[in-house]
């Protein structure tokens, strides 16, 4: 009897991961198509909305459930081991051995296709159009205050502010960097809506411009 309740719950748990893990799935899908068909990247989202949510906003979403996805998946594994082993190997006869080392080869091939992209490095490119000397000539820097960087780049404080989202009730007092990190706008981008406040066109410009 106590086999059978364990047996039991064994199953509903099972049942009751794979089924959340499904949900989590169907919705990792559907943000993942949001933000690649509907959320324009580069700093024009923060002109698109969706719920009341930036593209940036959906994509924090999109990582904490691929990491609720990827934590249900290790459950799953380990809750299905036994299972998995004995699929690999089989029963013991000849050729198992080599089954079971194709098996361990996938298991290897998989870990490190998934490890694969945090050894390769990351390559900044210059904000398109502009170049760097360019975007170096904007006297802003991440230390000043709101009122400070629109001072010092001529752009009127409401304008700075309303071309990088950043609300109303900030306080002009407030670091620019810090508002950087806050509404997901980088410095670079800062210089973006200077240069464009001050008619300079970036070399090569073609159709729309969105500073990444």
């Amino acid at each position: 009897m106590a086999i059978e309740d364990s047996g039991k719950r064994k199953r509903n748990l099972n049942f009751i991961i794979d089924s959340v893990a499904f949900v989590i799935l169907m919705v990792m899908t559907s943000t993942g198509v949001l933000m690649r068909y509907f959320l324009p990247p580069g700093r024009c989202d923060k002109r698109h909305t969706m719920l009341g949510l930036q593209r940036h906003e959906w994509g924090d979403l999109h990582f904490w459930l691929a990491l609720v996805f990827f934590s249900l998946m290790a459950v799953h594994i380990y809750l299905h081991w036994k299972w998995i082993v004995g699929v690999v190997t089989g029963k013991p006869k000849e050729g198992s051995g080599m089954r079971a080392a194709m098996g361990l080869f996938g298991l290897v091939m998989v870990v490190a296709l998934s490890a694969a992209p945090f050894f390769f490095p990351v390559k900044v490119a210059e904000a398109p159009g502009y170049s760097a000397s360019e975007l170096a000539s904007v006297p802003v820097t991440a230390s000043m205050t709101l009122a400070e960087a629109a001072k010092a780049s001529g752009v009127p404080l409401d304008d700075l502010m309303t071309e990088l989202d950043i609300p109303e009730t900030v306080q002009p007092e407030r670091k620019l960097g810090d508002a950087c990190a806050e509404y997901g706008f980088s410095m670079d981008e800062v210089r973006e809506v200077v240069l464009q406040y001050k008619g300079v066109k970036p070399a090569g410009l073609k159709g729309s411009y969105c500073g990444n």
